[in-house]
């Protein structure tokens, strides 16, 4: 294996685990000093490179329909940038239950929000207004990521799943694979593509988003010279 790519992984943290008694039977753990939980960085490198062929291969087919989640505020800044980038959705906000599973709810929720947006065009509509204003508030912050709410989302990448169990549990029901960072301490049975490591560190999340950037647009280029 490439060791200028792990001693980079090192240099961005990724390999420090929490310290969680929980984390001692996490089967991506290197060891533990004075405590604190290390990664293997092996894993995370080889684990890493399996979302990034599955994220690739599985544009290619699929022709995009990726959402990025994060309802972590040092993270969403990251979600919204790479959708944004390349085209897809995301949501920074608390998961709505049933946004999925039930998913011609969510398109008539969203249905309703487009036309109170065109309604409010003229108005200048304030979070503080009447109950319509207040109400087409709380809609945006769901669909304002929302590149297309005409099929549900064919891959879904978590940067904090500890917060997004809802979500995780949608995915698993409807077999929407799922790529997502985690930590020691989270079960991620839950998860068909994890990322073991170190999600407090934003510099290894950053290059991780970056990486995650170019597979796709490199998928769209692909499909591109194809049509």
């Amino acid at each position: 294996m490439n060791t200028t790519y792990l001693k980079h992984l090192f240099k961005l943290r990724a390999h420090i685990g929490p310290k969680s008694a929980a984390a001692s039977d996490f089967g991506f753990l290197f060891g533990t000093k004075h405590r604190q939980n290390i990664f293997d960085l092996q894993k995370t490198f080889k684990y890493l490179l399996k979302a990034c062929f599955f994220l690739f291969q599985s544009y290619s087919t699929t022709r995009g329909r990726i959402l990025f989640v994060s309802t972590h505020p040092k993270l969403d800044y990251l979600a919204k940038k790479t959708a944004l980038a390349v085209g897809e959705s995301y949501v920074i906000e608390k998961w709505t239950s049933g946004t999925l599973t039930n998913w011609r709810e969510t398109q008539k929720a969203y249905k309703f929000y487009t036309s109170i947006k065109a309604s409010q065009t003229q108005s200048s509509p304030s979070e503080t207004g009447t109950r319509e204003q207040r109400l087409y508030f709380q809609l945006k912050k769901r669909f304002v990521g929302l590149a297309s709410i005409h099929h549900r989302p064919n891959l879904i990448v978590v940067l904090n799943p500890k917060s997004n169990r809802i979500l995780l549990n949608e995915a698993k029901i409807l077999h929407i694979p799922v790529i997502s960072f985690v930590e020691g301490d989270f079960n991620s049975s839950l998860i068909p593509y994890p990322i073991p490591c170190n999600t407090k560190s934003y510099d290894f999340m950053n290059f991780c988003m970056q990486i995650f950037m170019r597979c796709i647009k490199k998928a769209q280029n692909s499909l591109t010279q194809a049509s």
